[in-house]
């Protein structure tokens, strides 16, 4: 999926925004219910997938 600056993903109960991309970094707005556990996995924290061919 591409996301262009102000997309929108809605998950469930959840509202992702990209608010700003340049390069590798993005920012993202998130809304949740309050008791929803939003984490971050870092890059060097999950494998990297194979390319399909």
């Amino acid at each position: 999926m591409e996301l262009r600056t102000g997309d929108v993903l809605i998950i469930g109960g959840v509202r992702i925004e990209l608010e700003y991309k340049k390069g590798k970094t993005a920012r993202m707005a998130i809304s949740a219910d309050s008791k929803t556990v939003i984490t971050k996995n870092t890059a060097a924290a999950r494998p990297v997938p194979s390319l399909p061919s």
